[in-house]
């Protein structure tokens, strides 16, 4: 948080700085970075942040022959330090993260680059988003022409965020290089939801541009729900619920409870989902029980609904297979 953007001067060649985080990520870096190299626009820099790789994610990025592609490498320090050490090495006008294992569409940063002249007082620009878990999966290669973009502004996005991160992830944001001088870097004390945090503090100053295509896609797979990183994530976002309450006008304060919802409903949905059952999920996650009765407190309709409906999704599936076992006899 501490760092300046002077560290680096804009240069003029390189529009936007793609900024890619990597940490064991030898499975998913090549399709990643192809998706970055095959971009419509090419005044790129692409930044790779070696965060203490350990498996042979560095040998396939030098697989790679282009000039635009710079590797900086760093002992593990976590996700957020990299981004800052991305940063500090930026030189474009621009700045757009992709995290090591999504993928983008060729127009993506195109698009969100007109939306950001089409309204020049705007300071950020985020797409559509879609999950994928298939290792096959292949982005759509559809030409678009201008895109379909709204412009939402600080006071809108502001309340927005603060009820839920409706931005999603790193891979989809896009922002004007000045922005770092107002907000400074990512916050190193949120692991888990520094993102959220970010586009929080760029809403309480500047407006935001939204492309309305889906154009990055983002890889769901094991590693990605690792249950190590579930109470790291809860104090992050626990951290962020006070420190973007805290400077939160006093007419906005109201939404502490929907915040608190909507960080336990996503804490709970994790802890359950990488369990793959919901039975199996109960008796293998130490998290799971105490999310829950969290959400009881703070909200008990909408859990409620969301869990008779998991239940009856239970015992529909129990009745067809025992409906197909008495079949077969």
């Amino acid at each position: 948080m501490g760092s300046s953007i002077d560290e680096v001067k804009p240069n003029d060649r390189f529009t936007v700085s793609v900024i890619i985080p990597v940490y064991n990520s030898e499975r998913f870096i090549r399709k990643t970075l192809l998706s970055v190299l095959q971009q419509s626009i090419t005044d790129l820099e692409i930044i790779l942040v070696d965060d203490g790789c350990t498996d042979g994610t560095i040998a396939v990025i030098k697989e790679f022959n282009d000039d635009r592609i710079r590797t900086i490498s760093q002992p593990n320090r976590g996700e957020p330090a990299a981004r800052n050490t991305g940063l500090r090495h930026a030189s474009g006008q621009f700045i757009a993260f992709i995290d090591s294992d999504d993928l983008w569409h060729r127009q993506k940063l195109e698009c969100q680059l007109f939306a950001l002249e089409l309204y020049p007082n705007s300071m950020a620009s985020f797409c559509k988003l879609r999950y994928f878990s298939d290792d096959a999966f292949c982005v759509p290669n559809l030409e678009l022409g201008n895109p379909s973009v709204t412009l939402v502004d600080a006071a809108s996005m502001h309340e927005t965020l603060l009820q839920g991160n409706c931005i999603e992830t790193w891979s989809s944001i896009l922002f004007r290089r000045a922005v770092l001088d107002e907000i400074g870097f990512v916050d190193e004390s949120i692991r888990g939801a520094s993102d959220w945090d970010f586009f929080i503090r760029i809403s309480e100053k500047y407006d935001y541009a939204i492309v309305n295509q889906t154009m990055t896609f983002y890889r769901l797979h094991p590693q990605s729900l690792a249950a190590s990183r579930i109470g790291e994530m809860e104090a992050g976002c626990l951290r962020l619920h006070k420190k973007s309450f805290a400077k939160a006008p006093a007419k906005l304060r109201h939404l502490r409870r929907k915040n608190l919802l909507t960080i336990y409903h996503y804490l709970f949905r994790l802890s359950a989902d990488r369990q793959g059952t919901f039975l199996r999920s109960v008796s293998n996650s130490p998290h799971l029980l105490r999310y829950a009765s969290i959400l009881v407190l703070i909200d008990p309709w909408p859990f409620t609904k969301w869990m008779v409906k998991r239940v009856c999704d239970i015992c529909k599936r129990i009745f067809c297979k025992l409906r197909r076992l008495s079949l077969k006899q």
